[in-house]
């Protein structure tokens, strides 16, 4: 099997991890876990067999350790090894200092066992190395690496307290305790749906029209707003003694189309409060006529907007 530089590319070995290695004990181990997968120029995995690896520690651009690994790589052309552990070429790996630039990785790797480096490949090195500044910072490190905390002391963290050091809660109230428990039982909540032609008090009506999924249609008040000309029905709505008779729950009254108007006219029994006489709808004939309908037989007409007084039944969406 023969390798040349002009290979390297192709060859990259491919970097499945680089994890610290962890622990339970107070001392942090001075050591790197690290694998790789191994494929030759055919880019196929080079498995079962001896590798001879190099691994540079660079601070930027300068080597500050180095040292020589001959693992065998497994059926799936992985290699794992651990970085501090091999045989030391320059250098010393627990004197690194981590906080002071930043660090690369170089391996160099020769996919038969020997010390022909023939694939070269360079990363950086993240956050993996700071559990072992930690073991040399003076500092607790847990606050310091993460955050800039305000007021921050280690009697502070030794007390538990380092939370309550850093944010300024506000206590809150029993009562808004409990409406905050009233509002996050939420599970199993569906959208309730309606049908048409029944009244509905949670809906402030009678419902005229509904949508096919029943969640959402008009609804026409349970009595009449008043009577007025065309331009005044608007002081008919926002009175509020006419949303008693609206349903004062709701605010979003607005008068009916024509269209409305004549379902709320097809349907006026099972509505009900409606009289014999003529209402508005919110269409406009023209500058100086609107629609209005006649309730004793159905027929629409257009009427001056200032001229006729006529009754007003108002409707909402939902």
């Amino acid at each position: 099997m023969k390798f040349t530089n002009s290979l390297r590319t192709s060859m990259c070995a491919t970097i499945v991890a680089l994890l610290l290695t962890s622990s339970s004990f107070a001392q942090a181990p001075e050591k790197m876990s690290y694998q790789v997968v191994i494929r030759d120029a055919n880019n196929a995995l080079v498995t079962s067999q001896q590798i001879g690896m190099q691994i540079t520690i660079l601070q930027v651009n300068t080597a500050v350790y180095e040292e020589t690994h001959t693992p065998t790589s497994n059926t799936n052309g992985l290699v794992s090894l651990e970085i501090g552990t091999g045989t030391v070429i320059s250098g010393s790996f627990t004197a690194i200092d981590w906080s002071v630039d930043t660090y690369f990785i170089k391996t160099e790797t020769d996919p038969i066992g020997g010390t022909n480096y023939t694939i070269t490949g360079t990363s950086q090195l993240l956050s993996v190395p700071y559990a072992l500044y930690a073991e040399t910072s003076n500092d607790t490190p847990a606050v310091a690496l993460n955050t800039a905390k305000v007021s921050y002391t280690e009697a502070a963290v030794s007390a538990n307290i380092a939370v309550s050091a850093n944010t300024a809660k506000t206590v809150i109230s029993s009562e808004q305790s409990d409406a905050i428990l009233a509002n996050t039982a939420k599970v199993g909540y569906t959208q309730p749906t309606y049908l048409v032609n029944n009244f509905y008090e949670e809906l402030g009506g009678y419902i005229i029209e509904v949508s096919t999924s029943g969640k959402h249609g008009i609804v026409a008040a349970r009595l009449d707003q008043g009577t007025s000309n065309w331009y005044n029905t608007i002081n008919l709505l926002s009175n509020p003694d006419n949303h008693d008779a609206a349903g004062a729950e709701f605010k979003d009254w607005r008068m009916p189309t024509y269209r409305e108007l004549n379902i709320i006219y097809e349907n006026k029994f099972e509505v009900g409060g409606l009289t014999d006489a003529y209402y508005w709808s919110s269409a406009e004939y023209d500058v100086n006529g609107a629609w209005l309908q006649d309730f004793s037989n159905g027929n629409q007409y257009n009427a001056s907007k200032s001229g006729i007084s006529s009754n007003v039944r108002a409707v909402r969406t939902f």
